[in-house]
C-alpha cells in the first residue's frame, strides 16, 4: 500500500517549514503557561486543543488516504504517520497495533527536542500534545470517535515521545 506524499501547505505561504512552526509552538506552551498561571496539566488540555483545531487542515490534507486505507488499525496508522511526517519532517521511529490501541513512539521527536521543560512540570508536562489533538480531529472527520494522549515526552525526561489513540467508536 503506497500513500500518496504531500507536504502541510499553507495557502499564502508555501511548505511548512519546522523552524517556523517550533518558534511559534514554544511561544504558544510559554504563553499558556503565562496564561495559566504555570498550571502545566491546564497548558497541556490547551495544547490538545489547538492540535484539534489544527486537525481539520490535515484531514483535508489527507482525506483521500484515510478514506481508502484507513478502514482498518493499521491502515489508519499508515495514514497518521505520513500526517506527522508532514508536520515534522520525519515519520515515528515505531507504530504499533497494540490490543486495539495505535502506539506512536518517537525517539528522536523534532517537536520537542529542543524543548527545556522546568523541573517542576516535567511529572505531568506533555510538549507534543497538539500530535494527539490532531489524530483525533483527523479520525473524528473520518467518522471515528477515537481518543489519544501522549503517554511520554522526551521534554519531561522520557526516552521517548509516546502517542497512544484508540477508536472508541465509528460514528
Amino acid at each position: 500500500m503506497a500513500l500518496k506524499k504531500w507536504s502541510f501547505h499553507y495557502p499564502v505561504s508555501g511548505k511548512m517549514n519546522l523552524d517556523a512552526f517550533l518558534s511559534t509552538h514554544y511561544a504558544t506552551l510559554n504563553y499558556l503557561l503565562e496564561k495559566e498561571e504555570g498550571n502545566f496539566a491546564a497548558v497541556t488540555k490547551d495544547g490538545w486543543e489547538l492540535g484539534r483545531k489544527a486537525g481539520a487542515r490535515f484531514f483535508i490534507r489527507f482525506s483521500d488516504d484515510i478514506k481508502k486505507y484507513g478502514k482498518d488499525l493499521n491502515g489508519l496508522a499508515k495514514v497518521l504517520n505520513a500526517a506527522y511526517q508532514s508536520l515534522s519532517g520525519k515519520k515515528f521511529d515505531k507504530v504499533a497495533v497494540e490490543e486495539g490501541v495505535i502506539v506512536f513512539e518517537d525517539y528522536k521527536c523534532p517537536i520537542c527536542g529542543d524543548y527545556v521543560m522546568p523541573e517542576e512540570f516535567k511529572e505531568n508536562g506533555r510538549v507534543c500534545i497538539a500530535i494527539d489533538g490532531i489524530f483525533v480531529e483527523m479520525c473524528s472527520l473520518a467518522g471515528f470517535n477515537a481518543e489519544s494522549w501522549e503517554t511520554k515526552c522526551r521534554a519531561a525526561g522520557d526516552e521517548c515521545c509516546r502517542h497512544e489513540l484508540k477508536i472508541t467508536a465509528k460514528k
